[in-house]
Parts: structure tokens; sequence; C-alpha cells
């Protein structure tokens, strides 16, 4: 190995060559082949000065003294409590250098996982969001007590559940935080406390914000600690008209609607947001987004993209590469609420969705016949156990949009005894799209294209959509 290893506590200085998922600068004792030191903040092409935190047997863990060269991608986080709070972790850089780094994890995952060479042609550029201002159409946030008195908010810190209260979040949708406030302020009036994770008491464990960025229509929620402080709420009657009265105050925001207000009740001494009972306490249990002209319905707790724009294009991506003609059979394997399945059902024959959760399947079957598609239907099942029962119908495109951790084995020799033409798979894990890639492979699949697409501006995180024919 290269140069020194140095010593918990030392100082040194250090070049950045890159940077981790975990939006941490990478750079190396005695340059190339040397031990890597993991920096937080530091950004590629910087020089920078470096506390050793901890050292391992291949790496070190260092925190950055000082920029002692920085880069031209570095730019001023807009949020005063970057840094603090732990729900983005590269606002500190340039978007555009960003995205090419998110592209960078894509083909790195694909090139060290799955073999798929440095030269090959399929990979198309990053889908870009640009600025994360404005972006997201949710929020979760827990809640903690003002040191005044009353109710404040803010995301968990890094690595912690200590709450770093904000007063307003940049990458929110413009409705979103107005409406935080109005909860909050309607909730300190009714009396009621904040969760305290250490001793299980306390009402109040989160309030919720869901957005439909393209119809205007906005939706509240709160989760608490129990049943019994659902008694404790304000008059549940008067919600919607004292919150649209109080938005309509607020500029660009008056022609914004809330359509409801939601009490998820989670008694559980558990991290798990939600608990299985929800109360509808004004107006309706869920709000309705448009994405590419169909129309969604959304729950308090239903999955759904946090990025409405970008969404739009991830659906026009995955749409084009299955590359239908009007006519095939076509499976959506983890449909959730029928999001994809919808999308491509205008373009197929036919359409199945499988999904395992009861209520996503009943919410995909409304959003079906709320948009008039009868050339789609819903099975509620495992997906392994499902394709495998409903490949006897022989499926000319599978799209598949799993979980970070990918798909089991199991599904995937499923899905091959009867191998669809071409597969779409929607990723939001490099490494887990990379590992299921090479599987496909083993079973006769060639990698067709890749695209990356931004949907979480400010953060490391990036989703692929990938497309595989089958040559048998």
């Amino acid at each position: 190995m290269v140069g020194s290893v140095p010593k918990v506590g030392e100082t040194i200085e250090l070049g950045i060559v890159g940077m981790d998922r975990e939006a941490r600068g990478v750079g190396r004792i005695g340059g190339d082949g040397g031990m890597a030191v993991f920096v937080p903040w530091a950004l590629p092409g910087e020089r920078v000065a470096v506390k050793v935190e901890a050292v391992r047997p291949r790496f070190c863990l260092g925190s950055m003294a000082s920029i002692l060269r920085r880069s031209p991608d570095r730019v001023e986080p807009a949020c005063p409590v970057y840094g603090r709070c732990g729900g983005c972790d590269a606002l500190h850089m340039r978007s555009e250098a960003l995205d090419d780094a998110k592209e960078g994890f894509v083909r790195e995952a694909l090139r060290r996982i799955a073999g798929v060479g440095s030269d090959w042609r399929g990979f198309g550029p990053i889908i870009r969001c640009g600025s994360a201002e404005g972006s997201r159409n949710k929020t979760v946030y827990p809640v903690c007590g003002a040191a005044g008195g009353g109710l404040v908010k803010g995301y968990y810190g890094r690595s912690s559940h200590s709450v770093a209260v904000n007063a307003g979040c940049p990458i929110l949708h413009g409705a979103i935080e107005p409406l935080c406030r109005f909860m909050l302020a309607r909730l300190s009036e009714a009396g009621l406390t904040p969760y305290d994770e250490a001793t299980g008491k306390g009402a109040l464990r989160k309030i919720v914000v869901r957005v439909g960025v393209n119809t205007r229509e906005a939706l509240v929620g709160i989760v608490l600690n129990g049943a019994g402080h659902l008694r404790r709420l304000p008059d549940g009657g008067r919600l919607l008209s004292r919150a649209n009265g109080f938005l309509a105050g607020h500029s660009g925001l008056s022609d914004h609607e809330v359509v409801g207000f939601v009490a998820n009740v989670n008694e559980g001494d558990t991290n798990v947001i939600f608990g299985d009972k929800d109360v509808v306490l004004d107006g309706r249990g869920y709000y309705i987004e448009s994405l590419n002209g169909v129309r969604y319905k959304v729950s308090l707790r239903s999955f759904f993209q946090v990025n409405s724009a970008q969404a739009e294009r991830l659906y026009q991506e995955a749409v084009g590469m299955a590359e239908l003609g009007g006519w095939e059979s076509v499976a959506d394997i983890c449909c959730g609420v029928g999001a994809v399945a919808l999308q491509s059902a205008r373009f197929a024959g036919k359409v199945v969705g499988v999904e395992v959760s009861s209520a996503a399947v009943a919410d995909a079957k409304e959003n079906a016949a709320m948009n008039g598609v009868g050339n789609v239907r819903f099975v509620r099942a495992k997906a392994e156990e499902a394709y495998a029962g409903l490949s006897g119908e022989g499926f000319d495109v599978a799209f598949i949009d799993p979980p970070r951790k990918g798909l089991d084995a199991g599904l995937i020799g499923s899905i091959c005894e009867r191998p669809p033409k071409r597969i779409v798979y929607i990723s939001c894990d490099p490494a887990t799209l990379a590992r299921d890639v090479a599987a496909f492979r083993g079973f006769g699949y060639a990698l067709r294209h890749v695209r990356p697409v931004d949907m979480f501006p400010g953060t490391t995180h990036v989703e692929t959509v990938a497309s595989l024919y089958y040559l048998g």
C-alpha cells in the first residue's frame, strides 16, 4: 500500500479524487493505490486538511478541518440547518456536477457488479431535474417541543433521532410549509404534546403533508401515539375551511385546495412511521395527482413518487423503452397503486399488475376506473407466486419496480421460466440493479438501454431505468 498509515487524531492534507454514495469525498494517502480516506462534505478536486477520526484495515474515516483548495462545484446551500439536518447530503455541490456523479454511480455499479464495459453504448445521459428548490411533493416531519412551549418540527439529524428544527425546508413544494405551520398551531392550541421515543409518552409523532403538484390538491395528516388522543383534536368539521382560508392569504397558493385531513394511529414501540388505522378528520382521505394525463388517487400511506415533474419523465422513459405497439401483453410487477400499469395501458393490448399490498391493489383498481382504463387488471399476491401462476398467459413485456433491496432470486427464476421478450426495470439502487442485471443475463437476457433519472436533487440518491431483451 502506498503511503504510511495515519494515526487517529492526526491531521493530514489530502487531495479529493472522488465521491461515494454517502456524499463523502474520497482521497488516497500517497496517491493512486494508497489507503482510501472518506471525508464528509469534501468535494472532488478539492485539497483539504483532514482530521483522522478512525483507522480501519483498508480505509480511514476523517472529518474536514479546512478547505485548502476549493472546488468550483462547491456552492452555498440554501438551507440554514444544512449539515445538521439529515434530509439532504449534497446541497453543497453544484447540481450539474452532482448529476454527473450520480451517472457515475450507475456506470460504476454496472461495471463492477454486472461486468458492463466502459465502452458499452447503451448508456443514456441522466435526466436532470435542475434545482432542488420546491421539488418534493411530500414531507413527513418528526415533531418536538419548542423551548418556549408549543410544537416545532424538523428532520432527524444525520444518523440520529434528534430533530434538527427548521423554520422551512427549501426543497419542499411551496404549499407544504404553510400547511405544516397551520396544523402545528391548531394542535398546539389543543394542548397536544410531542411523542417522546425514550418514554413512549406524548401524543403527536409526525406531521405529514402531500401535494398534487399538477392538480393543486393537498392532503394533511398527523400520526398519533394512540387512538385516545383523537378526542383531543381540533374541531374536524372546520379544518378544511380554516386551512383553505389560511392558504388563500399566501402569495401563489390561492389556487391550491386542501381536500382532506387524516389522523393515523401508531401505538407501536417502533421506528415505522405509520400504524394500520387511518381516521378522516375532515374532507376525504386522499388527494388526486395527475402524471402524463393519468390521474391517481393517493392516500396518506400510499407509495407515490415524491418528485412529480421527474416522475412524469421517468414513466415516459420507461414506457418508451418498452417499445409498445398497441397489441402486447404486459406484466407490471410490484405495481403499487398502478402507476406504471396505467401509464403503459394506453399503448398495450392488456396489462396485469401484481402487488402484495391489499390497500395498494384497491387504490390501483380505483385509479383504473377513474381513468376509464379497461384493459388492465390487478392481482393481490406475492410477486413470485403470482407471476408463476400468470406465466401461462405469456407476457411480451414486464415492468419491474422493486424496493431498494431489488429482486429475490426466486422471482427472477419465475420470470425467466417463461421469459418476456423485454424487461423494463426501474431501480432506486444502482448496486441491486447491477446485481439483478447480471442475474437476468445468466438467463439469456442482454442489457439494451440504461438511463439514470435525478428524482432527488440535493442528495446522492438516483433512480435508473434499464431495458433488457431476451436473446434465448
